[in-house]
């Protein structure tokens, strides 16, 4: 099978390719997410959030994340669960945010109606993991 990229647009969308992705790792098995940040003005955003980390710590996935300094005394408190964390000046960040995991890659832009991109290509995750691996290096704890 070759590449696939989808576009998905509103918050719906968004969130059950989220809850999708969850469901389809298992314990033990590990995501990673450049970019981790709260939008101001989608407080559903958190509440999602709140749930997804929920059944994330519940199922024993693992979490890599790279978060914007700025959220780091507003982070949820399931998120620090089974997960390694690490924080990113703000200006190297975006509204973006890209979570990687088995041979996905799915960008979201979080605003109003927020919009993802999911791609699949083991070329693709490859590229953004080595980006995620540069990144990890300069990220404080």
């Amino acid at each position: 099978m070759g590449t696939q990229a989808t576009v998905f647009n509103g918050f719906k969308a968004v969130t059950n390719l989220l809850k999708g992705m969850l469901d389809e790792l298992n314990s033990g098995e590990e995501y990673y997410v450049l970019g981790a940040r709260y939008v101001e003005n989608l407080p559903e955003q958190i509440r999602y959030f709140i749930k997804h980390h929920q059944r994330r710590v519940a199922k024993g996935i693992k979490l890599m994340m790279l978060a914007n300094e700025d959220i780091k005394p507003k982070i949820i408190p399931d998120t620090k669960i089974n997960s390694e964390i690490k924080y990113l000046p703000n200006y190297l960040m975006t509204d973006m945010q890209i979570f990687i995991y088995r041979n996905k890659t799915l960008l979201v832009v979080w605003m109003e109606e927020p919009l993802a991109f999911l791609i699949e290509s083991e070329v693709v995750r490859k590229s953004f993991q080595k980006y995620f691996g540069a990144f990890w290096k300069i990220a404080k704890k």
